[in-house]
């Protein structure tokens, strides 16, 4: 009988808990999660401003590269976690974004693993609108090593009744049976010239990321006054595609650094790679260089560079160097399968690994930092943030 009723009490407090969570999400009129492989903190940031932009109180969270809070106020402060993050952190930004009187919340997905990312989304946010940014091959071992899988994962967290919109170029099938499995509907987003979008694309963001939180922002009725503004007064993430220059004088020597850590796959690589170059962004005759970051307990994701890099990947690079302690055996692999010269880097400072960089390239290059954000990553970009110099101090 005690067990019995410990039980009831039990069932009776999670319904009580779970009847306050409800209390606070109906205190946010509109909430959207952007989920995806890349592009997420991006999406999230161009919604935000676009909505502020437009007259409505918005919050935001991103995840990325520094998990960030934006105040409804305006301004932006990290979150600093104490432990590993759970999910449990997006409960604490939707009653953060109660208490300052939100219209409106936009979240970036925190979950790989399939079965969290539906509890987060399904269960503690429940959006009413869900951005699907791409489907790309990343967390192998959690989400699946085909991009069928990846998409399947994404599929199942889709919330009952809501609204998906994804770029036409990533939608698949699998979208489509989630969504009519859960009375959802998707939007397909069409890869246009840019004629669809409020004026030309500004040099800070990639075009799909655009045109995604532009059809986000048309669906909700917003000016195109409004969405354009928005877009041009974005501010950027931590993570975003930046660059720099770096100079000496004695002898006078230039070299460009580029931050594109944050792209983490091949795939995604090669397309910052390819808009740098028919971008103009690179100074001429400065030869081209790549700087691996790899992350130990991230073996997957090494993999797959291994593997891209011995098909050919990023073959535009003049040279690229490694950092982390699988750089020798990942560069004596390349250098056997396929016979390209990677250059392991031993250092493991920011500042020297940059001084190696430079006095193996004395006649200046520009050097794209590529493969993980985290660890020796961060601390580059943050190196580069002081001792570079850029007119914009923003993204490419």
């Amino acid at each position: 009988m005690a067990i019995a009723s410990a039980c009831l009490a039990a069932f009776a407090a999670a319904l009580i808990a779970e009847s306050a969570r409800m209390k606070i999400r109906d205190r946010l009129p509109l909430r959207m999660v952007v989920t995806g492989t890349r592009g997420k903190s991006s999406v999230v940031r161009l919604l935000f401003s676009i909505l502020r932009s437009s007259g409505l109180r918005t919050v935001a969270k991103t995840t990325g590269s520094i998990p960030v809070y934006m105040h409804a106020g305006g301004g932006e402060e990290e979150i600093l976690r104490r432990g590993k993050p759970t999910i449990l952190e997006q409960k604490a930004v939707l009653r953060r974004a109660a208490a300052e009187g939100a219209e409106a919340c936009v979240v970036e997905a925190m979950s790989i693993r399939p079965e969290v990312l539906r509890a987060e989304i399904g269960r503690v946010i429940r959006p009413q609108i869900l951005v699907v940014t791409n489907v790309r091959l990343d967390h192998l071992g959690d989400q699946g090593a085909t991009r069928e899988r990846i998409a399947a994962a994404f599929a199942s967290s889709i919330p009952q009744g809501s609204v998906v919109f994804i770029p036409e170029e990533e939608d698949m099938p699998v979208f489509h049976r989630a969504a009519e499995k859960r009375s959802a509907r998707v939007i397909p987003v069409p890869a246009q010239s840019g004629s669809d979008l409020p004026g030309p694309i500004p040099p800070l963001e990639f075009a799909p990321n655009v045109r995604l939180a532009a059809a986000v922002a048309r669906h909700l009725e917003v000016d195109e006054s409004c969405i354009r503004s928005g877009i041009l007064d974005v501010s950027p993430d931590f993570g975003s595609l930046r660059m720099w220059d770096f100079s000496r004088l004695n002898p006078p020597r230039r070299w460009q650094l580029v931050s594109a850590f944050a792209a983490n796959d091949p795939v995604s690589t090669e397309e910052v790679l390819e808009r740098l170059l028919s971008g103009g962004q690179t100074s001429a005759g400065l030869p081209l260089v790549g700087l691996l970051n790899l992350r130990v307990d991230r073996a997957d994701r090494s993999l797959q560079w291994k593997k891209a890099l011995e098909e050919g990947a990023l073959s535009r690079l003049n040279r690229i160097y490694v950092t982390g302690v699988q750089a020798p055996a990942l560069a004596r692999s390349v250098k056997a399968a396929a016979g390209r010269d990677l250059v392991p880097i031993k250092a493991k400072s920011a500042p020297a690994v940059c001084e190696k960089i430079f006095a193996l390239e004395p006649e200046g290059a520009v050097v794209l930092g590529m493969g993980n954000m985290s660890g020796l990553g961060r601390k580059i970009v943050e190196f580069w943030s002081v001792e570079g110099e850029t007119d914009r101090d923003s993204e490419l």
